[in-house]
């Protein structure tokens, strides 16, 4: 099973630009549910996005220094069908 990460609301305005950062993790990086997963930049404020389920990175969407608004597809994470009861929202 496969989850989209997506950029979360952050409470900019309409014209804030939200661009991702840093990622802390690779394609193929096995994740836990909690893990940092990327830096989005607001402004002059950082925030760190998580991974809402344990499993292994398959696909990053949205690359470093990229502009992205809330919504749009970050990364997905390949799960083992065990863990889908486990995603957090």
């Amino acid at each position: 099973m496969r989850i989209d990460v997506r950029v979360p609301e952050l409470g900019a305005d309409q014209d804030g630009l939200i661009t991702v950062c840093l990622w802390h993790s690779h394609v193929g990086d096995e994740l836990f549910q909690g893990d940092r997963l990327v830096e989005l930049l607001v402004g002059q404020i950082v925030f760190d996005v998580t991974a809402p389920s344990t499993g292994h990175l398959k696909e990053i969407h949205a690359f470093e220094d990229t502009q992205v608004k809330p919504d749009d597809l970050l990364a997905t994470i390949e799960i083992a069908d065990s863990a889908a009861t486990n995603v957090a929202p």
